[in-house]
């Protein structure tokens, strides 16, 4: 496949910018020299390619010579999806090489990078154009990429850091894993700039489900948590307002029939009060993770059947929250910074109706309130800030299977990603 008619250079010149390129691609074999994804020509251009076991990310100015990082791929990437990222830094000549979501080296010019396309047109797979050269100067014959590209990101004007490559890394990998959506404040492109928080995983669902954003809320770029190095920008809530959406039972058909786990990162003003975190779905069907003060409260209701789970919370730096609804082993459970502490049975089979979600803020009425926590309809707004939020459409559960409703403290060990099981 060609990007024939996608001259970087179009529409006012973008390549004497910074640029970020991120793939995930599948390697057939590790044998013979492709072309995975290239712009420009041999003056100016930039380009992924591959020549035997030897993956390179390269890109070069009229002027100057081609900047070239290399990674050596081994057996254990083929058949199997390779997270990729190049970027350029056209201030400093630097090109850097990532390979699932670790720097793989960089090379710097001896003169910075003033402009690294020309006007010829982009290759996806091949050398766009039928030119038997990759755009750089590199010689030998380069022909049709033996393999499958599954994305193709450019992030113009945009050079991500090694953080902010490592979140894309782990988030694509939670997507293998059923991740749906997610909403990072630091890939957010205008920093709410347009009214809205921005779905930014465009692998599992282009076009993205973006959050509204009431008029109080507010965007911290500098945001930053010792615990979560993920954490790079923020959304400030003032327990006024917050992040909508509508109905959840219409998004990718109806998931809420489904096992799945929510995450948040977030970080509290202070753990005074009653507040919403995230809820969805309402008093019938509905589900929410609350602060009740300083306790930490998930609640999945379905009809007449109800379970919830506690912790304490603390607000001295980020916190990581991730709530399992899990059908298939009939539970719910909480984890806190990677750390199980709590789990309760739960034998429903639908965790929301047809009620929007709402990000620190109610939207309608609160999901799950009059089941076992009694009213929570009336808390009110989150005060603090949110980094990431993330909807999986499966459940991050942890062995062993709970003999109790609550399973205790225990470490995790490892994910299982489980499936609903069979109707």
């Amino acid at each position: 496949e060609s990007f024939n008619d996608f001259g970087l250079d179009s529409g006012g010149n973008k390549t004497t910018q910074g640029a970020t390129f991120e793939l995930i691609a599948n390697f057939s074999d590790l044998v013979g020299k492709h072309a995975l994804f290239e712009t420009g020509g041999n003056g100016a251009g930039m380009a992924f390619f591959i020549d035997g076991d030897q993956l390179s990310f390269q890109a070069q100015s009229a002027d100057n010579p081609a900047n070239r990082a290399t990674v050596t791929l081994t057996q254990s990437d083929v058949d199997t999806l390779v997270h990729l990222v190049g970027t350029i830094n056209t201030t400093t000549g630097t090109v850097e090489l990532f390979k699932n979501g670790v720097s793989a080296g960089s090379a710097t010019a001896s003169v910075s990078l003033g402009d690294w396309a020309g006007g010829d047109d982009s290759g996806l797979g091949r050398i766009s154009g039928g030119a038997n050269s990759i755009t750089g100067g590199s010689g030998g014959t380069f022909t049709a990429f033996d393999g499958s590209i599954a994305t193709l990101r450019y992030y113009r004007d945009k050079v991500l850091t090694a953080s902010e490559v490592a979140a894309n890394h782990a988030f694509a990998r939670s997507d293998e894993a059923g991740s749906l959506f997610q909403w990072d404040a630091g890939l957010d492109p205008d920093g709410g700039m347009d009214g809205t928080f921005e779905e930014n995983n465009r692998i599992a669902n282009v076009g993205g489900r973006n959050l509204a954003l009431g008029g109080s809320v507010t965007y911290n770029g500098s945001a930053s948590s010792a615990a979560h190095s993920e954490i790079t920008a923020s959304y400030v809530f003032d327990g006024s307002s917050g992040a909508t959406m509508g109905n959840f039972e219409t998004a990718l058909d109806n998931p809420t029939n489904d096992s799945a786990s929510f995450e948040i990162y977030f970080k509290a003003d202070d753990l005074v009060g009653q507040e919403v975190l995230w809820e969805v779905g309402g008093s019938g069907d509905g589900s929410s993770l609350t602060l009740d003060g300083d306790t930490l409260q998930f609640i999945v209701k379905d009809g007449s059947i109800s379970a919830s789970v506690s912790s304490l919370a603390t607000n001295d730096d980020f916190i990581k929250v991730l709530s399992v609804i899990d059908l298939e082993r009939d539970m719910i459970q909480l984890l806190v910074n990677d750390t199980v502490v709590g789990s309760a049975v739960f034998t429903g089979s639908d965790w929301a109706g047809s009620d929007g979600l709402g990000l620190g803020i109610r939207n309608g009425t609160v999901g799950g309130t009059g089941g076992v926590l009694g009213n929570i309809n009336n808390y009110g707004g989150f005060e603090g800030e949110i980094g990431i939020f993330r909807f999986y459409s499966q459940a991050l559960t942890v062995l062993p299977e709970p003999s109790t409703a609550t399973l205790g403290m225990i470490a995790v060990a490892g994910m299982l990603i489980r499936r609903r099981r069979a109707a």
